[in-house]
């Protein structure tokens, strides 16, 4: 909303619509120590993340997936419960893990 039509409905006494924007949050998926010779790229990581990682099966809304270092991906996503996917049973049977942001 342009400046001047904000201020025209300050001036006539209506309310603007605020929007309320979701809390988001990132981390790291990252290969374990005995599967870094499979994870050679990140591109390679992030193949294999989306292969095996169904986001409805941990409540998972991912809003943008990018490469990191260390072969790893940063997965930035909407209120995560980081622990449910921790436990995602198919990340370690293709050795990779989850690395919360400090």
């Amino acid at each position: 909303m342009s400046g001047a039509i904000f201020l025209d409905y300050i001036a006539a006494g209506l309310s603007c619509l605020c929007v309320e924007l979701p809390n988001t949050t990132s981390f790291l998926v990252i290969p374990e120590e005995k599967a870094v010779d499979k994870f050679t790229s990140s591109k390679i990581t992030k193949e294999t993340l989306c292969r095996i990682l169904r986001p409805a099966d941990c409540g998972l809304r991912i809003k943008k997936v990018t490469y990191a270092g260390g072969s790893g991906v940063r997965v930035e996503a909407v209120s995560p419960d980081i622990e449910k996917i921790k436990a995602y049973p198919g990340l370690a049977e293709a050795g990779l893990k989850i690395q919360e942001n400090t």
